[in-house]
């Protein structure tokens, strides 16, 4: 277990993935190793290993708080119903004991969203965006589920929630730039740009916004500019 918790710290996926599976073969019935293992493969960036190392460590030890969490993740992300539900009151009790954790709130945001639990997902929402500030993605992950419904206005609305909570935050302007120029609310887009370059002036994802924006006005002078830009 130590070398293989060496081995994760260091990146060397390989040879955590050999160490924690000799713990796990050497203590058959502990859920630990089985669980570092599964960390491993989600660091690996292999989700479908982690997901069912993740469903062998419950298996072991129902009570295993880190698997369950993992696994409540991986469920609330498949888009399947009957999962979400099961998730959800892992991830409640989860963040009971764990307030701050970021990911855990941002999960439970979107299965309220997935569930049509609107209000309560965007209360879950204000709460994880603060705590992790240069992370965009619980923000647009809970735009994309109300994007693909249909509800522009709430896709909006989180935006400029997520501008209001972080307002040094260029990465919020350019998430709110997104969902301007996608609802073809240019002026909003315009505005939303110009305050991620007034906050870093070489930020490319907000010049690329940007450049895509003056191509759709064809202003052919100003794409130029911005093709320019140092």
């Amino acid at each position: 277990m130590v070398r293989g918790n060496r081995f994760l710290e260091q990146k060397q996926y390989r040879k955590a993935v050999i160490e924690f599976k000799v713990s796990a073969q050497n203590a058959p019935r502990s859920a630990e190793p089985v669980y570092q293992l599964g960390m491993t493969y989600l660091a690996a960036k292999v989700p479908r290993m982690a997901y069912e190392t993740f469903r062998q460590a419950v298996a072991l030890d129902p009570k295993h708080e880190g698997a369950q969490y993992q696994l409540a993740l991986f469920r609330v992300s498949s888009g399947d119903d009957a999962l979400i539900l099961k998730a959800v009151p892992v991830l409640t009790g989860y963040i009971a004991h764990h307030p701050a954790d970021a990911d855990a709130l941002a999960g439970l945001s979107l299965a309220q969203a997935r569930m049509g639990n609107k209000a309560e997902a965007l209360r879950l929402l204000e709460l994880a965006i603060p705590l992790s500030p240069a992370e965009m993605r619980p923000s647009s992950t809970l735009i994309g589920v109300y994007t693909v419904k249909g509800d522009m206005a709430t896709a909006r609305e989180i935006a400029q929630r997520t501008v209001r909570l972080l307002p040094n935050s260029p990465e919020a302007a350019v998430l709110s730039a997104q969902v301007a120029l996608a609802t073809q609310n240019f002026a909003q887009a315009d505005a939303d740009l110009k305050r991620a370059l007034e906050l870093r002036p070489n930020f490319v994802p907000a010049l690329q916004l940007r450049l895509k924006r003056e191509l759709i006005a064809g202003d052919k002078g100003r794409a130029g500019q911005t093709v320019a830009h140092p």
